[in-house]
């Protein structure tokens, strides 16, 4: 039975029209289809998701520093040399590629080009900085400004005055994004620029570098086809070059190796993943035959840290939209002799994909190649120092012991560091050192022998192998490491499918039978006058104390229910603004002695800090007061959230036991009413109301359930808005304000104190409000969905429905008889169709 059949079955279940009745009739054949319509719809949640992430095969993002070795690594995994290689001082890999199965004997290479909407808006991000917002007289500033973002410079950041222009095109992480728009459409104009080995045209290279930075956004306008431009300096020769690249815009090209010459497939793959033309693709993607990528995906990024890499931003965009959509299933970070360098530690530190790590949601993996040149190296020391040289077996396993170890504690102290960094200092030792255990334990290393791999694989000869076959280079234990992580997640994927169909079949099978049941235990027949006005007056007289006695418990719960309200709020408020208290005064004591040798934070630092709205995160001072407020205050107001829902889903419980034991009540006193006048009743006119009740709660409790989800989000969220916008506010007045001279760091520290004394105060209000109004809500839907129903008059008109007139008995009757049959087939089709797998 597959998930999709159980799922069109329910389908076909909520939505198939009932039984042809009237009168009487047709409110009785509602009242039982109703619960089985809304079992069969509530059955079938999550079946998409489920259906999606089944599809998804696992996702492995191969990231690290150029020349590492990420696309050579690749090649030996899938069995295919289809990534381009590149050699010393060369970054080849330009832009993400997507390595896939290919379920033919053939590699295919698919590839989807950026529209012109795309490319507009790099053209009007780059034009709007250099011309529109600088003016026409300050154009040469401009081309300065530029080169400065591109420097990286914090000393030559762009000025206040170029920051605050109207539409806001300048925003955090703006100096990458300008850089890469500028070096995007250079290599579209000059693609020989990014192909290994090209030796430029001495009058194209002087052609590139008398272009100005600010004439780049004019070669966006041609590649658009922009006609109307008459004072280009370079047009002649920009027309001509961007003629090809701009019929590529919006298209897609998918071919197979098979039915095309093996050299310009692997120029094409060249071209868009490692060319200028890379620039241009939106995604591409490379199937291989390889049984082992049946379930998981491989993607190459491009490399960061090294020779200026221009795709650098590209590879940090993708961990980023990768870590925001969670499918980051697994990273392997591949690195190179010297270790875990700056670029790669600040790729996890944007990222924060060690979080994921210790959430056991990102399978975790460190390779350091270049094993055989290792051996090369160790082997010449050993010679130099006439020392015994050990067999080539015993001087890898040697070497990956300590490049193993090396890695190893290069992570723990990325770890421990920004641990420290995030956690209050008080605590700071002890959480770092929770935090780096539990990344060790859920991280892999591997070191391996690259070239040897490459070698055995593809059948290149080498003047010396240290590993005599492929398993040797130790690189198909990454392969056998991430595949069993892919089967893993395919394997509880499928066990959730597996349920979520029985749970449907389940479902579907027991409210038809429920009621098949129903109606043959449902003998309708009419009652005479006298007898049913006896046993109403009866029954009323027996309704009014156990009336009574619900206002009063829900009378109860309404006072109970908003004290909670202000206690929880008022409470956690105060405790929240002693953490963040206690957090300001943590950062302004480390700004005055944190540095390399203990020294106060320089005041350029810390005017740096305020103009980017009381932020600074380079250098030997690290300064995010709002975040740091956002993270040591939001746990106190999740308690606080905590406690409400606790307390709420204690009144549920409750509040179904009090409401259970009045209908009981109410049901023994019908049945001494019904035997006093010589009538029977049955208990499932009780029952119908308890599971009604039993369906109200579970609703309210689903409610609960489904904001623990998104209410922490939320409340992050808001309280970063709200003490970042603070936190711009005042520093933009403090900077516009200070008058400089003598004692300016020591001044402009205390402004950033009181600042922060200021944001604690609207943290505190912020979180405390956002608190009670989340609790508000969750209060109001069980006031409306519970305490405003009333069970006792619902369980005496149930206990009055069997009473129907001798006229509608033959209505209630014919209705039954249909019912009875319409579910009869309904559940013999049911059936057929849901037979269990065996």
């Amino acid at each position: 039975m597959k998930l999709g059949t159980a799922a069109e079955v329910a389908g076909a279940l909520a939505d198939v029209p009932g039984p042809i009745a009237c009168g009487a009739g047709a409110k009785y054949v509602e009242k039982l289809l109703t619960p089985v319509r809304r079992a069969a719809k509530t059955s079938t949640e999550e079946v998409d998701e489920l259906v999606t992430l089944l599809r998804r095969p696992y996702r492995l993002m191969v990231a690290g520093p150029s020349q590492a070795g990420k696309s050579t690594l690749i090649n030996v995994l899938c069995g295919l040399e289809v990534l381009k290689m590149g050699g010393f001082g060369q970054a080849r890999t330009l832009k993400e590629t997507s390595v896939t199965y290919s379920a033919s004997d053939s590699a295919t290479l698919r590839v989807s080009f950026h529209s012109k909407r795309t490319v507009s808006d790099w053209r009007l991000r780059l034009d709007n900085f250099a011309r529109r917002v600088l003016g026409g007289e300050q154009v040469e500033e401009a081309v300065s400004v530029i080169a400065h973002v591109e420097s990286g410079d914090p000393d030559l950041a762009l000025s206040e005055e170029t920051r605050d222009y109207s539409d806001n095109v300048v925003i955090e992480g703006q100096d990458d994004v300008l850089r890469l728009d500028i070096e995007r459409i250079k290599a579209i104009v000059y693609p020989e620029t990014k192909h290994k080995g090209t030796e430029l045209d001495p009058a194209v290279a002087e052609e590139i570098a008398n272009v100005r930075d600010h004439e780049w956004a004019d070669a966006y306008r041609i590649l658009l086809g922009n006609d109307t431009l008459t004072t280009l300096r370079f047009e002649e020769s920009w027309r001509s070059r961007l003629a090809g690249p701009a019929k590529l815009l919006g298209t897609e090209l998918c071919l197979s190796r098979d039915n095309t010459e093996p050299e310009k497939f692997d120029q094409l793959v060249e071209d868009y993943t490692a060319g200028g033309y890379s620039f241009l693709v939106e995604g591409v993607e490379v199937a291989v035959p390889e049984a082992d990528f049946q379930l998981m995906d491989v993607v190459d990024l491009p490399g960061v840290g090294n020779f200026n890499d221009p795709a650098g931003p590209v590879a940090r965009e993708v961990m980023r939209r990768a870590m925001r959509e969670r499918s980051l299933d697994g990273l392997l970070i591949v690195l190179k002799q010297n270790g875990l360098d700056d670029a790669v530690a600040e790729l996890l530190r944007e990222t924060k994909v060690l979080e994921r790590v210790m959430e056991g949601q990102t399978d975790f993996g460190v390779a350091v190649g270049f094993l055989d040149q290792m051996a090369v190296s160790r082997e010449a020391d050993l010679e130099r120092k006439n020392e015994e040289v050990p067999e080539p077996d015993e001087l890898l396993t040697s070497l990956a012991s300590e490049v193993e170890k090396t890695a190893r504690e290069a992570l723990s102290t990325l770890v421990k560091e920004e641990a420290k960094r995030q956690d209050d200092p008080d605590e700071g030792d002890e959480t770092a050192e929770n935090k780096a255990s539990q990344v060790l334990e859920k991280s892999h290393f591997f070191a391996v022998d690259t070239q040897g791999a490459y070698a055995h694989r593809f059948n290149r000869g080498r003047r010396r192998s240290y590993s005599e076959s492929l398993e040797e280079s130790r690189v198909p234990a990454i392969l056998s490491r991430y595949s069993s992580f892919a089967e893993s997640r395919h394997q509880k994927l499928v066990n959730k499918v597996q349920l979520r169909t029985e749970t449907i079949r389940t479902s579907v099978l027991q409210t038809l039978e429920t009621v098949l049941k129903r109606c043959e235990a449902d003998a309708l027949s009419g009652v005479s006058a006298e007898v049913s006005e006896a046993y109403r007056q009866q029954l009323h007289s027996a309704r009014g104390p156990l009336a009574a006695r619900w206002v009063e418990f829900r009378a109860s719960r309404n006072v109970l229910l908003e004290a909670d309200i202000s206690k929880s709020s008022f409470t956690h408020r105060d405790r929240a603004r002693r953490l963040g208290a206690k957090k300001n005064q943590a950062v302004i004591a480390s700004c005055r002695s944190s540095g390399p040798r203990g020294n106060m934070i320089s005041h350029n630092t810390l005017k740096a800090a305020l103009r980017r709205g009381g932020v600074w995160t380079g250098g030997a001072h690290y300064l995010n007061l709002p975040e740091d407020l956002t993270h040591v205050m939001l746990p106190e107001f999740l308690a606080g959230w905590r406690a409400a829902k606790s307390h709420l889903e204690q009144t549920l419980e409750l509040h179904v036991a009090t409401a259970r034991e009045i209908l009981s009540d109410l049901s023994r006193l019908a049945s001494e009413a019904a035997s006093s006048v010589g009538l029977e009743t049955r208990s499932s006119n009780i029952d119908d109301v308890c599971a009604e009740l039993t369906n109200l709660t579970e609703n309210v409790a689903e409610v609960l359930g489904t904001r623990q989800d998104v209410i922490g989000e939320t409340i992050r969220e808001q309280l970063r808005k709200e003490l970042g916008e603070h936190f711009e506010d005042q520093c933009k007045r403090v900077v516009d304000s200070d008058p400089g001279g003598t004692g300016t760091t020591q001044r402009l520290l205390q402004a950033y104190s009181d600042i922060g004394v200021e944001a604690v105060e609207k943290g505190a209000e912020v979180g405390a409000a956002l608190l009670e109004r989340v609790v508000g809500e969750l209060i109001t839907v069980y006031r409306k969905r519970l305490l405003e129903d009333d069970p006792v008059a619902r369980g005496y008109t149930a206990l009055l429905e069997r009473l129907e007139d001798a006229d509608e008995a033959q209505e209630l009757e014919e209705a039954r008889t249909s019912l009875q049959l319409w579910t009869q087939k309904q559940l013999e089709t049911a059936t057929s169709l849901l037979q269990p797998t065996s």
